[in-house]
């Protein structure tokens, strides 16, 4: 953890009573702040409660957290420090403030501040009245001074995830498992999964997206992967989301299980369709070239590609791997979950 502060408290400054704030205004950026410090005495007998928010230019608060009694500050000048309960990033101009709910004349907390020759550059002192009000040193016709503050803060880390396998594996739906393995810092504010049928890198910006929320631990999760089209094969991969940015675990694949003949070979749009030796099908993606135009249905070999015609009428043309030398050409048959073809060169086999 680092801190930010302004420790020349070399002149007493303010009386902070009767529900009035004193403090700091400044630019805060990209910091996840945990703690919050002033420079403070007591002077007579103050009653009621000490605060000390962190709160936007609109006025919303942003952290606060109860120090506690008035009468508990010394009459000694020294630093008093509260522990925010949640860490809260902070990446804009805001506030720094203590306030006493309490106090009378001659009965009040003091806050101390710099002499103008060691103000900082764009920061400055302000009050809130207990109407909500803000004033500055120049509503009072001060210098520019500022008040004595130390923030404890740490810099974003992004989290870290990885992708399991997926399960329950349906016709249309499936499992996905990812696991938290480091929630970075600020926690997660989204995590989940991205998948895709075409992008083998699939992400949140582009792709489909779930989302399971915040996270607050490491460890594992799922997402339900809904809408699948059976036989096509997805790209899936887990995420999570901070201030420092989205993080992603490697990629898997699934395919939803639907039963076809086995050896079965179709094709639809894009994509080339058949059964597996198992009796499921296989989508062949992500889409073949266009390259021509023939009757929809036709499927062939020329070459070492495999050439199938669309719904469209549009030619599409993806080249093979040779693998072996067996059948007569033009052949095409299952094995596994390959489709296996025999081009026009001496029935030279291609698999895909």
């Amino acid at each position: 953890m680092a801190t930010e502060e302004q420790t020349d408290v070399r002149f007493l400054t303010s009386n902070v009573s009767g529900g009035v704030s004193w403090g700091q205004r400044l630019t805060i950026s990209d910091r996840t702040v945990s703690k919050l410090s002033f420079y403070l005495r007591k002077i007579g007998s103050p009653s009621g409660t000490v605060t000390f928010f962190i709160r936007k230019l609109d006025d919303s608060i942003v952290a606060s957290k109860l120090w506690g009694n008035s009468s508990d500050i010394s009459t000694t000048p020294a630093w008093y420090e509260v522990t925010f309960d949640t860490p809260v990033y902070v990446n804009e101009e805001v506030y720094l403030l203590v306030r006493c709910t309490g106090g009378s004349a001659g009965n009040v907390i003091q806050i101390y501040s710099s002499f103008p020759d060691d103000v900082k550059a764009d920061e400055f002192i302000v009050q809130r009245t207990a109407l909500g009000v803000y004033k500055t040193y120049v509503d009072f016709g001060w210098d520019p001074v500022d008040f004595g503050y130390i923030y404890t803060y740490g810099v974003s880390v992004a989290p870290t995830v990885t992708t399991q396998a997926a399960t329950n594996i349906g016709e249309t739906t499936a499992t996905a498992n990812g696991n938290i393995t480091d929630l970075g810092s600020p926690n997660p504010t989204a995590h989940g999964f991205a998948y895709s049928p075409t992008d083998t890198t699939p992400d949140i910006e582009t792709d489909s997206v779930t989302d399971e929320g915040a996270a607050s631990s490491t460890g594992a999760f799922t997402s339900d992967l809904t809408g699948l089209t059976a036989g096509l094969l997805y790209y899936v991969r887990a995420y999570a989301t901070n201030t420092a940015g989205t993080s992603y675990g490697s990629v898997v694949t699934v395919r939803g299980i639907r039963a076809v003949g086995a050896g079965y070979v179709w094709q639809d749009g894009p994509f080339v369709h058949f059964g597996g030796e198992d009796g499921n099908e296989v989508i062949y993606n992500p889409p073949l070239t266009v390259s021509g135009s023939e009757d929809p249905g036709y499927l062939w070999t020329e070459g070492t590609e495999l050439n199938v015609i669309d719904s469209a009428g549009d030619e599409r043309s993806e080249e093979g791997t040779a693998t072996g030398d067996t059948g007569p050409e033009g052949a095409a048959f299952i094995e596994g979950s390959e489709l296996h073809y025999l081009d026009e060169t001496a029935g030279a086999e291609r698999t895909h």
